[in-house]
C-alpha cells in the first residue's frame, strides 16, 4: 500500500515539474543547435565572444525557467502535503492502512527525490545551454591556468578532498531532509488553528527555521572557532583541513539529530492532532 502511495505522489507532483524540466532542456538544445549552425570560427576570428554564447533572450528565458523549477518545487512540496494530508485527500490518506510514520516517510522520500531530480535537470540543461567548450578555448588562453588547474584536480582527487567532499554531500543531503521537515512541521501547526493557516505557517516556518540555523551554526562555529580564515585559503595545513573535518562531521551530526526531533514533532501532531478541513 505504501508503494502505491508513494507512486500516486510521485505521479502528481511529476505532472506539475516535468513541463519545467521539459523548457529548460528545449531551451538548452535550441540555443546549442543555433550555434552548431553558426560560424564559429568567423566569429572567433572576430573576437565576437558575446554571439558564440547564443541568444540572450533564450538566457533569460533559461533562467526564468530554472527559477519557476525551484519556485515550484517548493509549491508543490507544500501544498501537495497539505492537501494530502490535511485537505481534502487527508480523508483518503488517513484511512489507508498505513502507520503515520509511514506515510510521513513516503512523502519525505518523493519530495527528496524530485528536489535531486530538479538538480540533475538543471545541472545537464546548463551544460548543453552553456558551451563552456567555446569559452575555455577563446577566452582563457593563459597556459599558467591550465597548468594550475591540472594542480587543483589532482589535489582534489586526492584522498583528503575526496573525504571532504563526500562529507559535505552527506551534510547537504541531511540539509535537505531538515529542510523539509520544517515544512512538514509548519504544515502541522498551521493546521492546528481554524483560520489564518497561510500567516500561522510562515510565521511557523519562519521561527523555526531561525532556531534550528541559529543553534546549528553556534555548534558548527564552536568546532572551527580557531580557525584563521585567510588561511584556509592559502597553502594546505593538516589543522585546518582536521577542524573543517571535524566541523562538517558535527553538522551532519546536528542535522541529522534535528532531522530526527522534527520528524518526531510532525508524527506527534499527526497522530495526536490532526485536523481535517
Amino acid at each position: 500500500m505504501i508503494l502505491k502511495l508513494f507512486k500516486y505522489d510521485f505521479m502528481n507532483i511529476g505532472k506539475k515539474l516535468i513541463p519545467f524540466y521539459i523548457a529548460a532542456l528545449v531551451i538548452g538544445i535550441i540555443n546549442r543547435f543555433l550555434l552548431l549552425t553558426t560560424d564559429i570560427s568567423r566569429m572567433e576570428r572576430e573576437n565576437n565572444f558575446l554571439a558564440m554564447f547564443g541568444s540572450p533572450l533564450l538566457y533569460f528565458a533559461y533562467f526564468v525557467v530554472v527559477f519557476g523549477i525551484f519556485c515550484m518545487t517548493v509549491f508543490v512540496i507544500i501544498t501537495r502535503y497539505s492537501s494530502s494530508i490535511y485537505g481534502n485527500e487527508g480523508y483518503l490518506t488517513n484511512t489507508l492502512p498505513l502507520k503515520p510514520s509511514q506515510i510521513i516517510w513516503a512523502k519525505l522520500i518523493n519530495f527528496l527525490i524530485w528536489i535531486f531530480i530538479s538538480y540533475f535537470v538543471i545541472f545537464v540543461s546548463m551544460f548543453i545551454l552553456f558551451p563552456f567548450e567555446f569559452f575555455i578555448r577563446n577566452i582563457i588562453k593563459d597556459t599558467e591556468f591550465y597548468q594550475d588547474l591540472n594542480t587543483m584536480v589532482k589535489e582534489f582527487f586526492s584522498s583528503k578532498y575526496i573525504f571532504m567532499s563526500i562529507l559535505q554531500l552527506i551534510y547537504n543531503f541531511f540539509a535537505h531532509v531538515q529542510s523539509i521537515l520544517i515544512i512538514f512541521l509548519s504544515i502541522a501547526i498551521a493546521n492546528l488553528f481554524k483560520s489564518y493557516k497561510v500567516v500561522v505557517g510562515v510565521i511557523a516556518f519562519f521561527i523555526i527555521s531561525i532556531i534550528f540555523s541559529f543553534i546549528g551554526a553556534s555548534v558548527t562555529y564552536s568546532t572551527i572557532s580557531n580557525l584563521d580564515v585567510p588561511v584556509i585559503y592559502g597553502d594546505a595545513d593538516p589543522t585546518i583541513f582536521l577542524s573543517l573535518r571535524n566541523g562538517t562531521i558535527t553538522s551532519i551530526l546536528y542535522s541529522l539529530i534535528s532531522s530526527v526531533l522534527l520528524f518526531f514533532g510532525v508524527h506527534y501532531l499527526h497522530t495526536h492532532n490532526l485536523n481535517l478541513e
